[in-house]
């Protein structure tokens, strides 16, 4: 997993004439939220899936909030492809260039894309450009033993811009809580994002994940509980489709461990239905581990917000920074305009 507190990236967004999405947007919540909401109860959540061997959580949890959200706001049920987000995401630039700006990697093989890892900020960069989410696509689905028959692909010009081109929806907006439960303010913000968007995604420290399954995780009548008491380094990405206020913190109990609070955030992981409780288990409010809560906001073909044209210099993912030892620093972003266009947003 590779953390980001704060994206810096000029993009310019149009309508007939170019438009924008906004990144990072502050969270608001209200006095009074629902002490309940569940995504999976009302039909907005697609089936519980597998990555297997691959480093993909990531592209999982990304693509699967993003269904939710489509599906609570517009009554689309999409299938999305995790396996040309992970893809794309890491060779966005195969031909020509994101905007103004150009991405290279040195992989060594054809499936270290599979490998590299992630987290669904990376996933929101990427989605900024129009790259994604896409819908599963029969030509290159996803192979959670082997090697996706997109590893061997040589694309031409004019197929990897229909490809590029087919995104399903148009992403305007991420909301984002770095750590979800540093107060209640924060649970708040989260909770708000869920019950708006129906869905986010989260990283936490899974004990499976790393080698061991009883430190942390308590299972009672069938379901699943799990707390990390310790400010651990997240190595897993997940996506919350629902929490309760209710659940007893004593739920959440082991090994000495309980959490200051009840209440606990619904989790559909991406390791098939054979692992806890048909792929879901419950993480405490209070888990120290949680990060980078994401929420995703798209739009469709017809809606105001589905803009035209779009303007950028972010042709990579966010994985490096830039910066200068001395306060003395200005920068600008410049930015042609193919035609006569109105700009109707920027971030």
């Amino acid at each position: 997993m590779i953390k980001r507190k704060l994206t810096s990236y000029i993009v310019l967004l149009a309508m007939s004439a170019i438009a924008i999405c906004s990144a990072l947007s502050t969270v608001a919540y209200a006095d009074t939220l629902p002490t309940y909401y569940n995504s999976l109860e009302k039909g907005y959540v697609s089936e519980v899936k597998n990555q297997g061997k691959w480093g993909t959580c990531w592209a999982f949890a990304a693509t699967a909030a993003s269904e939710v959200s489509i599906s609570k706001e517009y009554g689309k049920n999409l299938d999305l492809s995790e396996n040309l987000l992970a893809y794309i995401t890491n060779y966005p630039t195969t031909y020509g260039y994101i905007g103004n700006d150009k991405m290279t990697n040195t992989f060594s093989s054809n499936t270290q894309y599979l490998e590299v890892g992630g987290n669904p900020i990376i996933a929101a960069g990427i989605m900024m450009n129009w790259y994604g989410p896409f819908a599963e696509n029969a030509s290159y689905p996803y192979n959670s033993s082997g090697t996706p028959t997109i590893a061997s692909k040589n694309f031409t010009e004019s197929e990897w811009n229909a490809l590029i081109n087919s995104h399903a929806a148009r992403l305007t907006g991420y909301y984002y809580v770095e750590s979800p439960s540093e107060s209640q303010s924060s649970i708040n913000k989260v909770k708000k994002l869920v019950a708006t968007y129906g869905a986010v995604t989260m990283s936490y420290y899974d004990e499976v994940e790393a080698g061991t399954t009883s430190q942390y995780m308590n299972c009672k009548d069938g379901q699943y509980y799990y707390y990390c008491p310790a400010k651990t380094q997240s190595n897993h990405a997940i996506t919350v489709v629902g929490y309760d206020d209710s659940i007893p913190a004593s739920y959440f109990a082991k090994n000495g461990y309980q959490p200051v609070g009840n209440g606990g955030w619904l989790v559909k992981n991406s390791w098939g239905t054979d692992i806890f409780d048909d792929g879901y288990l419950w993480i405490s409010y209070y888990d120290a581990s949680v990060c980078d809560a994401v929420a995703y906001d798209y739009a469709v073909k017809g809606d105001s917000d589905y803009y035209d044209y779009l303007y950028s210099y972010d042709g990579g993912t966010p994985y490096r920074n830039l910066s200068s030892g001395s306060s003395n620093i200005s920068s600008a972003n410049i930015f042609i305009a193919k035609r006569a266009e109105i700009i109707k947003g920027a971030s």
